[in-house]
């Protein structure tokens, strides 16, 4: 209509300047030449009217493409937030940690002889040769008596293989402390052959507690790891109910199923693409009139806003997943350097068999190389970052002007 407008008001005034001519005593060429310059301005009007309608368009188009572009956005960002949060429950509840944990663990079981020697029969044997050395008591005491008490004693299962609740170190002590001092009352028992054995007994204190510092160095650094990841649910979780509130406002059946069935329950079933593919498209389609969407009234709804830090934040969790995946096998590979440390330790004063220790060393090995295998397998990092990839990349030309 405001072309046609536009043409009308030209054609009305060449008329006017025609009719004005025609009264005029100007010659015939004159006139000619003032209808063939109006001619020229109404070609070069419509020309002009033409390239706004085309400009018009095209600006429309690009104004749409970003509408769609934001809504994608929305999509993307639950495809990722949901990868995210199992990424992170891989990681809390990964089994094959656990079973290479218990399996480097077990080394610190005294019934362990996977390093070439039973504890039991090694304390026994060093007492027998350092204290009784042929007798059959020791004090008043007699052997069979002694040796019954260790086997029990050092041979009690740990609580948890993944547990310090009596050290084998402080065990082989209390036997030492024992022993001493009912040697100490014999007076057949010289203090040199006390000291003897004490030196012997140490060696196998001093390896069990190196066992053991490897542990509580790995159970303290695990413990800092699950706290990060703890944290990193639970902000993984608010921004989930953050989100929610955006797309489905007051909707009580939703503030129903998480109330009820908890966060978990709700990104799952309810914050996955599907779901939030149909949620988008259910809001913009209420402003679909007459075959055509009002753009202005669809992208201002509230249930559609998508802010700029979204971006930035996923960003961050992407990142720190990363980080925290790293840490946790960093944690796995120092564990398994300090075990070897006091394996090979073993066999530098003489209480191990090299051969059984090394391969001890090479099947845990291979055992950590397919942790890692597996835990990257559960985790998916890549996978993370691939989601936030596709969501950054669609980032661009979301604001309208």
């Amino acid at each position: 209509m405001r072309n046609i407008s536009l043409i009308v008001l030209i054609l009305g005034l060449s008329t006017q300047s025609l009719t004005a001519q025609e009264n005029s005593q100007e010659p015939p060429d004159s006139a000619l030449m003032t209808a063939a310059q109006t001619a020229v301005a109404l070609e070069e009007m419509t020309l002009k009217i033409a390239q706004l309608e085309e400009k018009r368009a095209e600006q429309q188009e690009l104004l749409h493409a970003q509408f769609e572009a934001r809504n994608q956005k929305i999509i993307l960002f639950s495809d990722f937030l949901n990868n995210a949060n199992a990424s992170v429950n891989a990681m809390l509840l990964s089994n094959t940690l656990t079973t290479y944990l218990n399996d480097v663990s077990a080394l610190n079981n005294p019934t362990n002889n996977d390093l070439g020697f039973n504890l039991t029969e090694k304390v026994i044997q060093v007492v027998d040769e350092t204290i009784l050395q042929g007798e059959k008591k020791i004090g008043r005491l007699p052997k069979n008596r002694f040796f019954s008490f260790i086997g029990k004693y050092l041979g009690a299962p740990a609580a948890s293989a993944l547990s310090l609740a009596l050290p084998v170190a402080q065990s082989i002590q209390s036997v030492s402390n024992l022993i001493t001092g009912a040697a100490l009352m014999d007076d057949d028992i010289s203090v040199e052959k006390i000291t003897e054995m004490n030196q012997k007994l140490k060696l196998y204190i001093e390896h069990y507690e190196g066992l053991s510092e490897a542990l509580r160095k790995f159970n303290i650094a695990n413990i800092g790891t699950k706290g990060k990841l703890e944290q990193l649910k639970n902000q993984l979780h608010n921004i989930a109910l953050e989100r929610s509130n955006v797309l489905y406002g007051d909707d009580l059946k939703i503030k129903k199923i998480i109330g009820k069935e908890g966060i978990e329950v709700f990104l799952e079933d309810h914050f996955n693409v599907n779901e939030i593919e149909n949620r988008v498209r259910t809001v913009s389609e209420q402003y679909v009139i007459d075959g055509e969407l009002a753009l202005a009234a669809a992208w201002n709804d509230k249930h559609l806003a998508f802010p700029d830090f979204e971006i930035a934040r996923s960003s961050v969790v992407a990142d720190q997943i990363g980080a925290i995946a790293d840490e946790s096998i960093n944690t796995l590979m120092d564990y398994q350097m300090d075990i070897e440390e006091v394996l090979k330790r073993s066999i530098e004063v003489g209480i191990s068999d090299p051969a059984k220790v090394n391969a001890r060393i090479e099947m845990m090995r291979q055992n950590l190389e397919e942790v890692k295998k597996s835990f990257e397998n559960a985790v998916q990092v890549k996978e993370v970052k691939n989601k936030f990839q596709r969501l950054a990349g669609n980032s661009a030309g979301a604001h309208l002007p």
